[in-house]
């Protein structure tokens, strides 16, 4: 791109020098010479570093003078202009656009596709979870003609976002694996949190749907159910994340067979149902985050195991429900024989455990003198603030697995 676009596109009559620019980005510390830097939240404080790196252009939304040569241009809103620049090259690109989003499965459905996709062509996704307003503008920027495919995750916390995010991204499909709880205390209800996901479906999307949920099963699109195919997922509640994925695989024209062998070779995220061993206990970690439906769901795969030790962190976000549907987890627990059940935070006090922890490092503390070969399994699960992910290496270390 050139800098002439890039003003063209944020409406500015600066006159400069047209030249190619580098790259787009708004981590100063990723700068080089020739790239343009968009000043996210707190970016304007590293102005200085973008000018001795040597950028072509610098927008802000703060008034700040440096005795440079080098533009800089200030506008109303820099995560706009970054959304407004994304979308550009978005509508330049003419290859397929995948969009992934729901309440649970996510970033398991969009990275299992991506790596089915990854064994034939080339494929751009956002990593990790950067699925916001400015992680998938983020990714965007990085898009050129070279990739066969961009597959995205879109996420949301509050009404409008998913609108927002589509409107840049424009998806040619998209799927939707589920309409849960997940930040429902900013929602109010399920039927808004529907209302929100359905919204990917503006910009005449081809839509694979969960054909079993009870919002989706009635709008409109190609529905996929847990018995479409005869590959059996090792973690039954992902069953419906991976036919949606495979269904959509098939549409793009990929032989099943081969769908079936890059899927028997897929390794879970981390953090997200990864199941690890040292032949003697089984660990799960499902640390990295908590809803209402991935807590049980998760609960619900635990009544294969004889001995069971549960570690268990609050579930955000849910409001005015937080009290109720940690009480229904509490429910769900008592149906399980045979287990030992800590939990940690604020909200999860109100379940019946053996023990409860306020913070992680008091958790760890104990975790030192637990004898772990009084169980099969140890599940951990909570919402990431609270920070169960930090016991996994202790745990591993200690287990002796790899």
């Amino acid at each position: 791109m050139f800098l002439s676009e890039i003003l063209n596109i944020i409406g500015s009559h600066y006159e400069i020098k047209d030249k190619k620019i580098n790259n787009i980005r708004t981590d100063s510390r990723l700068l080089e010479t020739n790239d343009i830097f968009i000043c996210i939240n707190s970016g304007y404080k590293y102005i200085k570093d973008a000018i001795d790196k040597g950028v072509c252009l610098i927008i802000t939304q703060v008034d700040v003078y440096y005795d440079t040569d080098i533009p800089i241009i200030k506008v109303d809103d820099t995560v706009k202009v970054l959304g407004d620049i994304a979308k550009h090259i978005r509508k330049i690109y003419t290859k397929p656009v995948i969009a992934i989003t729901g309440s649970n499965g996510k970033t398991t459905t969009k990275e299992l596709l991506s790596y089915i996709l990854e064994k034939k062509y080339k494929v751009l996704k956002n990593e990790g979870s950067q699925n916001n307003h400015i992680g998938v503008p983020n990714t965007i920027l990085k898009l050129d003609e070279t990739y066969d495919y961009l597959v995205l995750e879109l996420g949301t916390n509050h009404p409008g976002e998913i609108n927002y995010l589509a409107n840049i991204v424009l998806p040619d499909i998209a799927l939707i694996t589920n309409i849960g709880t997940s930040h429902i205390g900013n929602f109010l209800s399920k039927e808004n949190i529907y209302k929100e996901k359905i919204s990917i479906k503006k910009y005449n999307t081809m839509l694979f749907l969960n054909g079993e949920d009870e919002y989706l099963k009635n709008y409109n699109g190609i529905k996929v159910y847990s018995d479409d195919y005869d590959y059996k997922c090792d973690i039954p509640y992902l069953q419906i994340d991976y036919n949606l994925v495979f269904r959509v695989c098939q549409y793009l024209g990929l032989e099943l067979e081969e769908i079936y062998m890059y899927a028997k070779e897929f390794k879970m995220v981390n953090s997200r149902m990864n199941i690890l061993s040292n032949n003697t206990i089984t660990l799960i970690d499902d640390s990295y985050n908590a809803s209402f439906e991935s807590v049980l769901a998760g609960i619900n795969n635990l009544t294969k195991y004889s001995r069971k030790l549960i570690i268990l962190g609050d579930m955000l976000e849910l409001g005015d429900y937080s009290d109720i549907l940690h009480k229904k987890i509490d429910d769900e627990i008592k149906k399980l024989d045979n287990y030992y059940l800590i939990t940690i935070g604020k909200y999860s006090k109100v379940i019946n455990s053996n023990i409860h922890f306020n913070d992680v490092y008091s958790l760890i503390n104990y975790l030192y003198n637990i004898e772990y070969n009084n169980y099969d399994v140890i599940y951990i699960k909570g919402a990431h603030s609270i920070g169960l992910y930090q016991i996994v290496p202790l745990l591993k270390k200690h287990l002796q697995i790899e």
